[in-house]
């Protein structure tokens, strides 16, 4: 009797562990999550700030003559909306040979980007992104359109500028593996969001003493 109740004992503290250990395994997700969560919330924070200054100096900037603080004519008001590509269409005719896209970050205006613009360019031709797999939104619409795709095959990137050709033969195992290579720089794509969070919260200090290096804003 005394050997069955042992036995139903270490049963029962095998048990308990495994119950603490699952618990311990989730709360440590839950941490993880959260932080990954405030890590995004933190980047569309800032890179939503930014939009409205660049907004904002263009509308000045339309507005009022820099040099001599006259008011600019109606004419100079127009073509600053035309700093926002969505508008430009009408003046670029035919399909692009090379199209270069370094606009808004946020997910909506890039994605919108890459998809109307991307659309206009020439079967063979190049398309060129900057602030890939390192600003936030830019990343989220190249996983949307691009990774996925069945047009535009990934051909490499030097730091955050990646190229695009239109040449994709669309089968499925060209699809898998030029989703395959995108997915490769999610890793770099992480390191610069860290990077970014702790410049942001002032920490570049600690970042300069682990890595021996002053700390830039990944580009």
């Amino acid at each position: 009797d005394k050997a069955n109740q042992m036995a139903l004992l270490e049963q029962k503290n095998k048990n308990l562990n495994i119950e603490t250990a699952l618990q311990q395994g989730k709360y440590q997700n839950l941490v993880l999550l959260l932080t990954l969560g405030l890590i995004a919330l933190t980047i569309l924070g800032a890179g939503l700030a930014r939009t409205l200054r660049q907004k904002n100096t263009f509308r000045k900037s339309a507005q009022i003559d820099g040099l001599t603080q006259a008011s600019n004519r109606a004419h100079f008001t127009e073509s600053a909306q035309k700093v926002f590509s969505d508008k430009a269409h009408a003046d670029v005719e035919g399909d692009v040979a090379v199209l270069y896209i370094d606009g808004a970050h946020r997910y909506a205006p890039a994605r919108t980007d890459i998809r109307d613009w991307g659309a206009r360019v020439a079967p063979g031709g190049t398309m060129l992104i900057h602030d890939s797999f390192s600003s936030l939104g830019v990343t989220l619409a190249i996983l949307r359109e691009l990774v996925f795709g069945t047009r535009f095959r990934y051909v490499g990137r030097a730091r955050s500028m990646t190229e695009y050709r239109a040449d994709l033969d669309g089968s499925l195992g060209s699809r898998v593996a030029n989703a395959g290579k995108q997915l490769l720089q999610l890793p770099w794509f992480a390191k610069n969001l860290l990077v970014k969070v702790l410049i942001t919260v002032k920490l570049g200090g600690l970042l300069k003493k682990l890595t021996g290096t002053e700390p830039e804003w990944p580009y």
